[in-house]
């Protein structure tokens, strides 16, 4: 089945739930918390709401919403990512920028 998420968003208030200069989330590990902006934050927010019933999910996303932080804060809550990405963004692997070109 499908599910059906969404947090609202207005030009003045901002996203629903999620502070203006977006938020702190934790990483797997050593208790490491990164920033995220609210871009990435909100991705991070509704995978959160998925049902937690011991289900490894797996999310697709285009490259607006999908960066290496933005994984390891997925694979935290059990989620596997899958998508596609800019050469250009945080943690890409140099080899594979490299590939691209």
């Amino acid at each position: 089945g499908y599910i059906w998420c969404w947090l609202w968003y207005s030009k003045e208030i901002g996203t629903e739930g999620i502070p203006k200069k977006g938020e702190l989330v934790d990483l797997p590990g050593d208790n490491e918390q990164i920033h995220l902006a609210i871009t990435f934050a909100t991705v991070i927010r509704l995978a959160q709401q998925l049902p937690d019933n011991s289900r490894t999910y797996c999310l697709f996303l285009d490259n607006l919403f999908i960066n290496l932080n933005v994984c390891q804060a997925l694979l935290a809550l059990n989620i596997i990512t899958m998508g596609t990405t800019r050469k250009n963004a945080v943690g890409i692997p140099h080899r594979l920028v490299q590939l691209k070109k």
